[in-house]
């Protein structure tokens, strides 16, 4: 999903993002099986987040928008922000059940919410210097079991600055070094472990887009070998566990893959039934500790479809 959000900021800067195009689809890793989960009745389905528990979280389109989705042993829960419809979605989950994600308003600007176990849904603050309009605002993006929450903002100016909130509310801003600041530019932050490990990415003055991993306050880019060097390459940083980071890069052929990173070996992951036509393939979004990947693929037809990645 990180992808997919520095493409959205970037389209509404006016800027031209490059293709979220996933790759040809390649052998599913060894020790890996894929299973497809789609909401009943949705056009397309993504998958954004799964707790230790196996309780999973995301988004789905039908006829009205995009709405949030919760999925556990109670069953499947479908929610919209309050007084809104068709602009909502679920991004991150704790072990207890929270929820962390987004919904536009009229202006469409992005504003964040929590979700508890039992279903009630509040606003969040917004980040200091969140702008008001259009492809603008706050993007909360991953929470952990003590109530932290990570995201970044989007400003008047189109720049985005990623953050911390701490379980009392102060924000704190975290900016990559390297990162530009220009519009589309600037750091996104996707997700914080229980351990306090934040990933993430950040799109250079060059718009190249390097993943990120923060440590403490010590950042160290993320960069996919397979990826090129230039603006038409570029590597997120999604999730943490196990020592190993999963998140997304684009090939060299323009397309998107999932990647593990084993302590900088890389490996190419795909859901089997991804189509390996242009502008298809899989989007790996997050990890819980046990190394289950969550996520989505792509048809031929262009529908999006939830997929969880178990280890054997």
């Amino acid at each position: 999903m990180g992808r997919a959000l520095i493409a959205a900021v970037a389209l509404a800067a006016g800027l031209a993002a490059a293709p979220l195009v996933p790759a040809a689809a390649a052998p599913a890793p060894p020790g890996f099986v894929f299973r497809t989960f789609d909401v009943p009745g949705a056009t397309g389905t993504q998958v954004n987040g799964v707790n230790d528990g196996g309780v999973f979280e995301g988004a789905f389109t039908d006829a009205s928008g995009q709405h949030g989705f919760v999925d556990s042993a109670a069953g499947l829960a479908r929610f919209d922000f309050p007084g809104t419809s068709g602009v909502t979605q679920a991004f991150a989950i704790d072990n207890a059940g929270d929820v962390v994600g987004v919904y536009a308003d009229a202006a469409g600007a992005s504003h964040g919410f929590r979700r508890s176990p039992g279903g009630a849904i509040t606003a969040l603050p917004p980040a200091p210097g969140a702008g008001t309009g259009s492809g603008q605002g706050t993007f909360p993006t991953g929470i952990t079991d003590s109530g932290e929450i990570v995201g970044f903002s989007v400003g008047p100016d189109g720049v985005a600055h990623g953050y911390a909130q701490s379980p009392d509310g102060r924000f704190t801003v975290i900016n990559a070094p390297g990162a530009g600041a220009a519009a589309g530019q600037g750091t996104f932050l996707f997700s914080v472990d229980d351990r306090g490990v934040i990933c993430g990415g950040y799109v250079t003055s060059g718009n190249v887009e390097f993943g990120l991993v923060d440590r403490g306050g010590q950042i160290t880019s993320i960069d996919d070998p397979a990826t090129p060097q230039n603006a038409a390459g570029g590597t997120d940083a999604d999730g943490f566990a196990r020592g190993v980071m999963v998140g997304d890069y684009i090939d060299a052929n323009g397309g998107e893959l999932g990647y593990l990173d084993r302590g900088g070996r890389f490996l190419a992951v795909a859901d089997p039934a991804g189509s390996d036509a242009p502008g298809r393939g899989t989007v790996i979004t997050a990890t819980n500790d046990q190394l289950t990947l969550a996520g989505f693929y792509i048809t031929s037809s262009g529908a999006d479809h939830g997929l969880l990645a178990h280890p054997r």
